[in-house]
């Protein structure tokens, strides 16, 4: 049977991770750091699967590297000196960075390839999270900042706020000279996440080295 561990298993996301995993007969190793140490403790998994910090992040990379094992990082907030130093750590590894787990904001991503045909418009990212997440603007909000750019070369604007224990909530505004579109993803539950990390931690356990897209994967 497949071992995953899981880094920062005692998180909000991390144990929705390994709540589903365990319920689809996958077995986990629960790591609360990234201590090697500690990562070591445990039986060799097929693959990691970390949900805890930036910084953290680094050290599970360390070992995946040293393990020659899969690391799927869904923790966000990192600078891009660590996201440069990541992909250094990670050229010999199967790897994936992904501020967003949810099929749902995959869509949107995909929705949002089809922008130039709407020229120029004004555009706007509102997103909404829980007071106790440390990142502002969101992993997501940049996500969906970063394909909007990718696609038509807009800067769109974010605009961030933080309430209440809302999971997470991304409206996309797209105004044009004479209409207006709006596009909402709105996250009930954590559960969503945690069935994307299933399924990208399956696809990178059958892939060769390399750096993978999360909707590359769930594509799989």
């Amino acid at each position: 049977n497949m071992i995953i561990s899981v880094v920062g298993a005692c998180g909000k996301l991390g144990s929705s991770i390994c709540e589903l995993l365990t319920k689809n007969n996958i077995a986990i190793n629960k790591i609360d750091t990234t201590i090697n140490s500690e990562l070591q403790d445990f039986p060799l998994p097929d693959a990691v699967i970390d949900a805890s910090t930036p910084q953290q992040s680094l050290l599970s990379a360390q070992f995946c590297s040293s393990k020659n094992l899969p690391l799927l990082i869904a923790c966000t907030g990192h600078s891009n000196l660590q996201l440069a130093q990541l992909e250094q750590i990670c050229n010999n590894i199967a790897y994936c960075i992904c501020p967003n787990l949810s099929v749902g904001i995959g869509f949107v991503c995909k929705a949002l390839s089809h922008l130039p045909i709407l020229g120029n418009p004004y555009i706007n990212i509102v997103e909404t999270h829980h007071i106790h997440k440390k990142d502002s603007p969101s992993g997501t909000a940049k996500l969906l900042q970063k394909q909007i750019y990718n696609t038509s070369k807009i800067n769109a604007n974010v605009v961030s706020f933080r309430q209440g224990d809302e999971v997470g909530i991304h409206t996309i505004n797209i105004t044009l000279a004479d209409e207006e579109i709006t596009i909402t993803h709105k996250a009930k539950n954590r559960n969503l996440f945690a069935y994307g990390a299933m399924l990208a931690i399956k696809s990178l356990t059958k892939k060769e080295k390399g750096k993978y897209q999360f909707l590359s994967l769930i594509g799989d």
